[in-house]
Order: C-alpha cells, then sequence, then structure tokens
C-alpha cells in the first residue's frame, strides 16, 4: 500500500482511509425503505422468472424462494441505511449456494468498499494461514503463519458470520472466504471493525507465537482494476469476486499466469526449464513472438522421463480465443516429440468463454467426443438470444450451427408451453459432439490438474477431460460453478447489477437420459486422483505437491 494515509471519522469509529485513485461512486444518501424494497422486490422478480438453477436449490437445500422472501424481506423493511440493506440481499442470495449469484454493488452510503489491515489469510489443511503480506512497513508476519486469533477469536468461527453474506458451490471452496475474516467488505455488518485496530495473535511454523496489532484500513476506491487479464472479463462481478478470493488464496498475482506451485524450491529440486515455442512453430499457427499470447510451459525430468507442463490460467483469452489456441498448438507440437507426457496445469481457473473452453479440450480429443450441454431455463429471454446467435451464425456461414440454436430456441418455446421450468439439455457451442482439433492434437498420455478454485468453465474443462475419458485428474474436487452466468438485471435505485445462473450443465449422452447425479452444480468434478496440500508443504513451497502429480503423471504410461 504505497498511498498516503490520513485519519478520519466513519460509522462512529477512527479508521485509516486509503488514498488512490478517486471513487468511481462519490458518497451518496441511504437508500430509503421504500427504495430498498423496490430493488429487493426486482431482484425476486429475476429470481422467479429468469433463475435457471431454482426449482434444484430448492429440492438440494430445502427451502423455497416464498421461504426466503418472507425472511430478507422483513431484514430489508427493517433496514436503517445501506449496510443492513446490503446485508439483507447479500444473506438473500448467499443462500443459493451459487457461485455464480453475486450483486455487483458500485457503491454505497457509507462510501466504502471494505476494511483491511493488509494480511490474506487461506485455508490450508484446516488452519488459516497467511497466504500474502500487502503491509509497507517492516513487520513479523511472514507467509505461512498460522493466525490463530482475530481480536480473541479464531478466523474459522469468524468464517461462519462470512458464510452468510458470501458462498461458492461447496463447502470446499467455501474454506476460501476466510480471507474476508481480514479483508471484511461493509455489508458484513456483525464485522464491522469497531476500533481503529486489530489484535492479532499468530504462530510460526516452530510453533512460537506472537502478536500483531495492525490498524484497519477502510478502502474506498470502487475504480475496477482486477481482472484476470487486461481484455475481455466474460463477467465483472464474477471476475471481481473471484479475484478477491484469488487474492487471499495461495496465488500470488492477479492473472495467474504462473502456477501456484512455481516456487523457487520447486524449481531448485526439479530443475525444471521454461518454454517458448520457436519462431517456426509460431509461423506454423500463424503467430510471431509479438502475438503469441503469454502461455507459461516448462519442461523437467523425473524418473527417467520427460514431463512437459503447460498452464491454462483461465479461459478468457488475452486477445482472441483463435490466437490463444494457436498459442498452446505451438506448444504442444513443438514439444510433443521430446516430452514422454503432458501435465496440464488448470487449478486456481475461474473461468470464462465458453467457446474457448471447449475449443481447448479438442486440442486433446482423440476421437470424437461428447460436448457440455445445459437444460435451459424455459423462459423468452432465452428464445431472443438464440435467436440472435443463430442469425449471427447464419451470417458466419454456419448453416448446421445456425440451425441447432433454431432448434434450440423452438424447444425452449415448447417447454414454456409444457410449464416445465428446464428444458432438455442443448449445446450453447457448436454441436452435442467435439471433433479433435483440425490443425494439432495431442496424442500421448497426460494428466490434468484441478482444485476447489476451478470454476465456471474451470469446471467445464475437466468435466469433458474426465467423462470423455481423456485423461485422469488430479487435486481437489473443483468449484460446482454448474451453469452460465449473466447479468440479469440493474436494481432500479441501487443501480446493482445482479448476476445469476440461467440453466445448469452437463455432458451429451448419447442414451438422452439425465439425472441431477450427472450435473456439476454444488457437485463439481471429483478427481481420480486426490491430493491435499499440507501446511508444511505450503511453507516449503510445494515441493511434495509437485513430486507427488509426477508419481502420478508418470503412473499414466508404466
Amino acid at each position: 500500500m504505497r498511498a498516503s494515509l490520513a485519519i478520519f471519522l466513519v460509522l462512529g469509529h477512527f479508521l485509516i482511509s486509503r488514498g488512490g485513485a478517486a471513487s468511481l461512486s462519490p458518497q451518496t444518501q441511504n437508500l430509503s425503505n421504500k427504495q430498498a424494497l423496490e430493488d429487493f422486490d426486482v431482484m425476486i422478480d429475476a429470481f422467479r422468472n429468469l433463475y435457471g438453477p431454482l426449482s434444484f436449490k430448492e429440492a438440494r437445500f430445502g427451502y423455497t424462494l416464498d421461504q426466503l422472501v418472507n425472511t430478507y424481506r422483513a431484514e430489508v423493511q427493517a433496514s436503517r441505511g445501506d449496510v443492513d440493506t446490503f446485508a439483507a440481499f447479500q444473506q438473500f442470495i448467499s443462500s443459493f449456494h451459487d457461485a455464480h449469484v453475486s450483486l455487483a454493488i458500485p457503491g454505497n452510503a457509507t462510501d466504502i468498499k471494505d476494511y483491511t489491515v493488509g494480511v490474506f489469510l487461506t485455508p490450508v489443511e484446516g488452519k488459516a494461514l497467511v497466504g500474502q503480506v500487502g503491509l509497507d512497513a517492516e513487520t513479523e508476519i511472514k507467509v505461512g503463519d498460522e493466525c490463530l486469533a482475530i481480536d480473541g477469536v479464531k478466523p474459522q468461527e469468524l468464517l461462519t458470520t462470512v458464510l452468510k453474506y458470501d458462498s461458492l458451490a461447496n463447502k470446499l471452496s467455501d474454506q476460501q472466504f476466510i480471507f474476508y475474516t481480514l479483508v471484511r467488505p461493509f455489508y458484513l455488518r456483525e464485522l464491522v471493525p469497531s476500533k481503529p485496530f486489530a489484535q492479532l495473535e499468530f504462530q510460526h511454523p516452530d510453533g512460537s507465537k506472537y502478536q500483531a496489532v495492525l490498524p484497519w484500513i477502510a478502502q474506498k476506491d470502487y475504480q475496477s482494476t482486477d481482472t484476470f487479464v487486461a481484455s475481455r472479463p466474460i463477467n465483472d462481478s464474477y471476475v471481481h469476486r473471484m479475484n478477491q478470493i484469488f487474492q487471499g488464496s495461495t496465488v500470488l498475482s492477479e492473472g495467474a499466469i504462473e502456477p501456484f506451485f512455481d516456487s523457487a524450491a520447486v524449481k531448485a529440486k526439479f530443475g525444471w526449464v521454461t518454454l517458448a515455442p520457436n519462431s517456426d512453430y509460431l509461423k506454423k499457427y500463424s503467430l510471431t513472438a509479438a502475438t503469441a499470447p503469454n502461455i507459461y510451459s516448462a519442461l523437467y525430468r523425473y524418473k527417467g522421463k520427460n514431463l512437459l507442463l503447460v498452464r491454462q490460467p483461465s479461459y478468457i483469452p488475452q486477445t482472441t480465443i483463435d490466437n490463444a489456441l494457436n498459442g498452446y498448438r505451438a506448444i504442444l507440437d513443438q514439444y510433443q516429440s521430446v516430452a514422454d507426457l503432458l501435465i496440464l496445469d488448470q487449478t486456481h481457473n475461474p473461468g470464462g468463454d465458453l467457446e474457448y473452453a471447449s475449443g481447448f479440450f479438442s486440442l486433446f480429443a482423440k476421437q470424437q467426443s461428447d460436448n457440455f450441454v445445459e437444460h435451459l431455463h424455459a423462459d423468452r429471454k432465452w428464445i431472443f438470444d438464440l435467436r440472435a446467435e443463430a442469425s449471427d451464425a447464419l451470417q458466419m456461414g454456419l448453416k448446421l450451427f445456425a440451425q441447432e440454436l433454431e432448434l434450440g430456441a423452438q424447444i425452449v418455446d415448447e417447454t414454456i408451453a409444457a410449464k416445465a421450468d428446464l428444458t432438455t439439455p442443448l449445446p450453447l457451442v457448436g454441436l452435442e459432439h467435439i471433433d479433435p482439433d483440425s490443425q494439432f492434437t495431442w496424442n500421448k498420455p497426460m494428466l490434468v490438474l484441478a482444485d476447489e478454485l476451478s470454476g465456471s468453465c474451470g469446471d467445464v474443462f475437466p468435466m469433458l477431460i474426465q467423462r470423455n475419458h481423456v485423461a485422469k485428474i488430479f487435486g481437489q474436487t473443483t468449484m460446482g460453478a454448474g451453469g452460465n452466468v449473466e447479468p440479469v438485471v440493474t436494481l432500479p435505485n441501487s443501480q446493482a447489477t445482479l448476476n445469476f445462473t440461467r440453466g445448469l450443465y452437463t455432458t451429451y449422452r448419447r442414451d438422452g437420459n439425465y439425472s441431477n447425479a450427472d450435473l456439476v452444480e454444488n457437485v463439481g468434478i471429483t478427481p481420480d486422483i486426490v491430493k491435499t496440500i499440507s501446511a508444511a508443504d505450503f511453507r516449503a513451497g510445494y515441493v511434495d505437491y509437485v513430486a507427488s502429480f509426477s508419481e502420478a503423471a508418470i503412473a499414466q504410461i508404466r
């Protein structure tokens, strides 16, 4: 935090304000109860009429939408300002346990985004370990230290409160919100700092304990600069949310081009060398050194085998989808003859563009494979969207795909007439099958790394890999963000944008027999080989994690 610091009074507490870029949302008046209720009712109408997994969620979690509305409408009615109003809104949307449900809030009457002490915690082996220290001043706090207490309360106990307001799709992924105990959004009503300083207790790896007293910093800047890459954020609110989580996790930079396990200890132990395609292979795929996307790849030797490691950090391409895929074609093509196998790192992947994820999968499909399909919510918005996409496809000469989209619109219409909630599963990108890439396909063994921070298209790619029997998945169960996300409505008074899931996806089944067991929402993709990172390995730079996936990889060729 390089900004100057100044003391000011907010919410009756002396806190420290962070300077920097001017806020895009200057301080405003609190929403009145009438305005808050109007916004809440607009949000409810959107859920009732457009939310894809509504019936699925009601059955899975044992509530009804009407019950939630009654509970949180009363809280909105009793609100005494923006903190109470948005606290009620957040608790309502958190009830859906859906990583794609979020509210992009452009500003509030407090003019504060969150409160932080500049330390990010991450969950490792049931402990709240320091993942990042964002302090300018010298401090005893180091990455890997365990946070034992915050103002006398265990972080894990505070997490219970946090999860009333924010949740993802499964309990494992939800643990990542431990970082909110020291980076507190303004709407965490019970956790708004009541004192200017946080009293913290930590423990070094050697067991020695120490205290730290850090000032709470009220961050006012709503300017959005936190996208995973410089272009094409697929959904601003979702990307912002995932980036916040990643800051508090084992990932140490936005974009996460490098693997989280790319440590000095790993490089020293395994001696891997980072790679880039040469000019001949770049030219083969219509690229130059200037136009090639930034793709992390490395080669190392393990137990007599040459292992090629390639990372896919997100499915938001840096420029175009064709450019991104050509970058991977060039790397994989050049080193396929040298490597004995491929390790594809897709950990900490927030998702992105479905067309990109599908195209990326085709690089590894050795035969025609079953595609991503989605049960669409039966509403007229889908009809209009599908027909618009069909028109675009027709203009591009994709007649067969345009016909599929038109058929999809017809199926939605028929589903509405039948008074059903969801359509039969339909492809949103291409047809029911994915063919191997026409320019290049990987033809040697591979292993895919995934974890609980692989969500949305970060769920889709492992799903396609596993269900088409292309390769084994290593790591942790993916997030379970199992549907496409869209901004659906801007609330009239607060101007907050509601984003949520419009369907439920799975893979195409040739027998036509689908069940909830096939769905990814709230379930994720379970790895074939489970690996949990230990606190000791976190502190040691992930040497054991890399050794474990290297062992699992070479087992694929034995």
